[in-house]
């Protein structure tokens, strides 16, 4: 919302001195219309567009616990991606805490609720439950959930699973992860969004909530939140901001949070990272290898990802003991702090020093750096390495734009895996798009509303197969000659995507006031392509959703949206293996635009092993063949999938 502000409030102030009358400009202010945050005893979170008048008024209800002007967060971090593969053995992050041979397994599973940007679909991350704040993207699937990429690398490295697919491992791989997605395509959040995540949290009886984002502004509302959470027993752990100011962000600066800030990999305070002494404790918060977009890998930097590292540790002490409090675990980490370090009053967490405190140690009334020199002091030998440098350029300060090759000639950076992304779910919001009945080749399906009427298929990996062209070129109207004689009529794809507005703004729904189609980006070949390949991604990973049947006492029943047959078509744990089979295909789309190849119905065979019998994919072979003649094995491989 445009807000008045200053100006508006001069004009009403010169007015009233010329009209001598003393009161109007007050009435004139009271009659300032802004968005106003209202919070009630029932934990009902609401934004309000009214006056300074209304809100005082509706602040005086019994009902009502505060009223504030609206405010924003942002993450506490940045990401990059890279080329070269990192062995799991050169994780210097995990060798600082002393957590890299740590054994996490445990009955006792502890519960971290993660408010960020969502966590993506990946085997590696125990996501047991997700909850989408962002109404915009309310029906976002799983495998694009994380627009940005930030939210999966907190998870990952909180509690990622390793293996030789994803050779990224968590500090601890045993936790219980709930996902509130809270964070937009610009890592932002309104402060609504935050408040309701957290009361989202207690309801859930998380353990931890892990916050990897801070305001400037001092919030009653947050902090009451805050408050509630903490009187619950749960820890809250937050970033103390990326500003290397001696302030510390909210909600980190509140008493009932753990303030938490970055250190290098020499052990140093990292040079964006909040240098105030009153934050609790350190992490590693710089260039430390996670996992990225599409089970890929990436390496971040910021407070946000020391976060992570110190929930991780968290978890590990409670889960030995879940008898113990928040303030135990608090404390605890705060007193076996490693203290080896180069800067003064850095304190390194660290798990080692933790178990072995753990049974001995008393937690007292609250325990700050300020009161360290009390208590006994750990300095055994902090792990530091000055050799490593992942990436050319990490993403801090000014440096976003920053390219890492990927491929021999192709390149993206973080901003790009936004818009790709964003090019995933954009065939769902574009008015000009969406609806799988109405524009079958753009959602993996193969009819319209009025095929009763017409009997008119539409071949879904024709559509695919153009969109992969179109994605390579940077631009719509591709050879289509291979394609004219498949089912269908392929020309309609051109007809509507001569209607994206590439340099402009396009209606998104009722809750999107006319949104950038580019998310603001030039409106490029290289910027056009990526969303373009984005939609390609969508059109390939929804054949499993749009076009796919589960066996019922052995009659092949489709998995629709609707409750006419079974209402579970974008649900990633009915029938899972569909899932795990889009996953498979979007990774190899990437794969083969950055290899400069587009699309092809072989990659439709790749999730063979996914292929066992227990679903089946509409007229998947038929249309194959429609485009191309196939060997023999992939024809095998399709006709066992196909319904």
């Amino acid at each position: 919302m445009k807000k008045k502000g200053y100006f508006a409030l001069s004009i009403a102030l010169t007015v009233a001195i010329l009209a001598g009358a003393s009161n109007t400009s007050i009435i004139s202010y009271a009659c300032e219309k802004d968005e106003y945050l209202v919070v009630t005893e029932n934990k009902d979170v609401d934004v309000k567009n009214i006056s300074k008048l209304q809100a005082d008024t509706i602040e005086k209800k019994d009902d009502v616990m505060c009223v504030e002007p609206m405010s924003c967060v942002s993450a506490s971090g940045n990401i990059d991606l890279r080329s070269n593969t990192i062995n799991y053995k050169d994780e210097w992050n995990l060798k600082m805490i002393n957590a890299q041979n740590v054994n996490s397994y445990n009955k006792n599973k502890i519960k971290v609720a993660v408010l960020d940007s969502g966590i993506d679909y990946t085997d590696s991350i125990n996501v047991v439950k997700r909850k989408n704040f962002v109404d915009k993207y309310e029906d976002l699937e799983v495998i694009y959930e994380d627009i940005t990429g930030h939210g999966t690398s907190i998870a990952s490295i909180m509690g990622a699973k390793y293996s030789d697919n994803t050779c990224v491992k968590g500090v601890n791989s045993n936790i219980e992860i709930y996902s509130a997605k809270i964070l937009d395509e610009n890592n932002m959040a309104s402060m609504d969004k935050v408040i309701e995540a957290i009361y989202w949290a207690i309801d859930e009886n998380v353990n931890i909530i892990s916050i990897s984002f801070g305001t400037n502004t001092d919030s009653k509302a947050l902090q009451l939140a805050i408050k509630e959470a903490y009187n619950k027993g749960i820890l809250v752990v937050a970033a103390a901001g990326n500003k290397h100011a001696d302030i510390i962000e909210y909600p980190a600066a509140y008493d009932e949070v753990l303030a938490v800030g970055g250190v290098n990999s020499k052990g140093q305070i990292s040079s964006y990272s909040s240098i105030s002494n009153k934050i609790d404790i350190y992490a590693p918060g710089e260039q430390v290898k996670t996992l990225g977009a599409f089970d890929g890998e990436a390496v971040v930097s910021g407070t946000s990802i020391a976060v992570p590292h110190v929930v991780g540790v968290a978890s590990l002490l409670w889960q030995k003991d879940t008898a113990k409090t928040n303030d135990f675990i608090k404390q605890l980490m705060i007193a076996s702090a490693n203290y080896n370090s180069v800067g003064k009053n850095i304190g390194v967490v660290d798990l080692d020093s933790a178990l072995k405190m753990f049974d001995t140690f008393k937690c007292e009334s609250n325990v700050t750096l300020k009161q360290k020199n009390a208590l006994p002091i750990n300095t055994s030998v902090l792990y530091t390495n000055s050799a490593i440098d992942y990436v050319t350029g990490s993403w801090c300060g000014n440096e976003h734009q920053e390219t890492v090759t990927i491929a021999s000639k192709k390149k993206l950076n973080f901003a790009d895996v936004a818009l790709l992304k964003w090019g995933a779910v954009y065939s769902d919001k574009s008015e000009n798009l969406k609806g799988m009945t109405t524009n079958p080749y753009f959602h993996g399906y193969n009819k319209k509303k009025d095929y009763k009427t017409t009997k008119q298929d539409y071949n879904y990996l024709a559509g695919y197969i153009y969109l992969t062209r179109c994605a390579l070129a940077g631009e719509i109207n591709q050879d289509k000659t291979d394609l004219l004689n498949t089912t269908g009529n392929i020309l309609e794809m051109d007809e509507k995507l001569s209607l994206i507005k590439f340099d402009g703004k396009e209606q998104f729904g009722d809750e999107w006031i006319k949104r950038s189609v580019l998310l603001g980006r030039a409106n490029t070949n290289r910027n056009r392509s990526l969303l373009l390949l984005g939609m390609a991604m969508h059109a390939a990973a929804d054949v499993y959703a749009h076009s796919s049947y589960t066996n019922v006492d052995g009659n092949w029943i489709y998995i629709s949206h609707d409750s006419t047959d079974i209402k579970e078509a974008d649900n990633k744990d009915f029938e899972p293996k569909r899932y795990a089979s889009a996953k498979k295909i979007v990774q190899n789309v990437l794969n083969n635009y950055l290899q400069g190849k587009e699309g092809s119905v072989y990659d439709f065979v790749l999730p063979e092993e996914y292929y066992d019998g227990s679903y089946k994919i509409r007229n998947m072979y038929d249309y194959a063949s429609e485009i191309t003649e196939l060997d023999e094995e992939s024809a095998i491989i399709l006709q066992g999938i196909t319904r």
